[in-house]
């Protein structure tokens, strides 16, 4: 008792990991500092700038001044908490939080330096048990990364396929003078899977999640109740599930398709807009780790949403960024904890 008694409990840094990729466009709203500011505006938390190995920091150091500095200014009487960016660190020093792979300007999305950069991020948190956040094109990445561990060596043109209808003409920016994102275009309706961990974040408050009693479902909310909702849209290609055509990867293949459960598909009665495709992705058990097509973060608080259907919209993902961050927080938590014991059972006289 007298040794438990030592271990301290402050309070938790927590922060939220925002990859980039060396895109900074401060001057549009778009990229990282649109990245930095969404997530900070729904959550309420300091996010961190996660560079590549070799990136050069001092146009990301020039980003967290001006960043900053809007944070302080364009913001203030808008919310009580501020965003604060915390200096760029390297993507395998981050353990605070929530991990989130953003997208990323389609000249990007065929770069080799991009790819091993976040196939190091997938792999660094799925081993630590830290919950991950991959969107639009970062999706792409995690899905092609988790179907590699079951079937082996599959390229990313292999694991997407071409999708129409799905891209809205202009890409979501912060507006200059004000927190709000411009451009948010519902373009297409979501079919959600009322047992999936996305299901569940969107509709749950923190703290309403409730254990069930089915195995395969363990964030289910109890009873399960519909969501019918639009979202944006600005992507070309969505995830496809793998053929497999050598019967001895029959059984892993099986097992990933039990392990990766498909969250929600798109929905449209516009013959122009496909419908069916793969929209978010979880695993089903471990540490809540999503791939999302559409950008939630674009439903930042303080917007004059008239509109029942984009409220509801804002509603739903607001709910499942909070809840994702609140997973992230949880993460830090139990790493401070452990080194807390790590530290009394080295340094204990006993």
């Amino acid at each position: 008792m007298g040794t438990l008694a030592k271990i301290a409990c402050p309070p938790v840094s927590s922060s939220i990991g925002i990859a980039t990729h060396g895109n900074v466009d401060e001057t549009e709203g778009k990229s990282t500092f649109y990245d930095h500011i969404t997530f900070g505006r729904i959550t309420k938390l300091k996010t961190t700038v996660l560079v590549p190995d070799g990136a050069d920091n001092d146009p990301l150091r020039y980003f967290t001044q001006v960043a900053n500095k809007a944070l302080h200014t364009t913001f203030h009487g808008h919310t009580d908490n501020h965003t604060v960016l915390i200096p760029p660190v390297k993507p395998g020093s981050f353990y605070d939080g929530l991990l989130v792979i953003p997208g990323a300007p389609r000249s990007k999305q065929g770069d080799p330096v991009r790819a091993s950069y976040e196939n190091r991020l997938i792999k660094e948190a799925l081993l630590r048990g830290q919950p991950m956040l991959a969107i639009c094109a970062g999706s792409w990445r995690l899905w092609e990364f988790l179907w590699r561990q079951f079937i082996g060596e599959v390229e990313l043109l292999d694991c997407i396929e071409e999708v129409y209808g799905h891209s809205a003409p202009k890409m979501m920016s912060l507006s200059p003078n004000a927190p709000i994102v411009q451009d948010n275009t519902l373009l297409h309706g979501l079919q959600l899977g009322t047992e999936s961990l996305v299901y569940s974040f969107m509709h749950a408050k923190p703290g309403d999640l409730s254990q069930s009693q089915n195995p395969h479902s363990p964030y289910r909310l109890i009873p399960p109740a519909p969501i019918n909702m639009k979202t944006n849209s600005v992507h070309q290609h969505a995830p496809k599930v793998p053929t497999i055509t050598n019967p001895s990867l029959q059984d892993r293949f099986k097992l990933g398709k039990h392990l990766i459960e498909i969250a929600a598909k798109s929905s449209s009665s516009d013959p122009d807009i496909q419908s069916g495709s793969i929209e978010a992705f979880c695993l089903r058990f471990g540490a809540p780790v999503v791939g999302m097509q559409w950008h939630p973060e674009a439903f930042v608080p303080d917007h004059d949403e008239k509109d029942d259907e984009r409220l509801k919209a804002a509603q739903y993902n607001q709910a499942f960024i909070t809840n994702m961050a609140k997973a992230g927080q949880a993460y830090a938590a139990k790493r401070l904890l452990l080194s807390q014991f790590n530290h009394i059972y080295h340094h204990s006289p006993c």
